[in-house]
């Protein structure tokens, strides 16, 4: 047990609590960016949700299903659902 600290000497404690140190910073990074990208996917979801409901209410309204006033107020409703959820 003595001839190991002799052969590392205080170079090898400093080297170890370096490399711990390192390894730490290392996970948290790693978790950070895949809770970044995890939230942007998430956003990205969401836009595409909306731009379908868009599309399709601007194909109803193409259509005549729903009138100019019922086309706005159902596109207004939508927009602030979306602004709510984010």
């Amino acid at each position: 047990m003595h001839g190991w600290y002799e052969v590392t000497g205080s170079w090898g404690h400093v080297l170890m609590g370096l490399s711990t140190v390192v390894f730490w910073v290392l996970v948290i990074v790693a978790f950070v960016l895949l809770v970044r990208y995890a939230v942007r996917e998430g956003r990205r979801d969401g836009e595409a949700r909306r731009e379908a409901a868009e599309q399709t209410l601007d194909e109803r309204f193409a259509r005549g299903e729903i009138d100019a006033e019922e086309y706005q107020e159902q596109l207004r409703m939508l927009r602030s659902a979306v602004g709510q959820s984010r």
